[in-house]
């Protein structure tokens, strides 16, 4: 299988991330994740158990938080 990747870096307002959140959620809660990013679209589709990264700090006057979430494909299952 090829691989399929799209990136976001950039600027939000705070209002648009809670948007995008938002939509993330509720997409996982219907079985999928669709990312639409300047043209370029991405489906995935959570199954099972998801490994999940997350990450906070504060350091030199900026704070950060990071998500990474990861499944393993239905094929890799078998």
């Amino acid at each position: 299988m090829g691989k399929d990747k799209i990136k976001l870096n950039g600027t939000l307002t705070r209002h648009q991330l809670e948007v995008m959140l938002r939509d993330m959620a509720d997409s996982l809660a219907a079985g999928s994740l669709q990312c639409d990013l300047g043209g370029q679209s991405i489906e995935v589709a959570p199954r099972g158990e998801l490994h999940v990264e997350m990450e906070a700090e504060r350091k030199k006057g900026r704070e950060k938080v990071s998500v990474e979430l990861s499944w393993p494909l239905e094929s890799d299952e078998e």
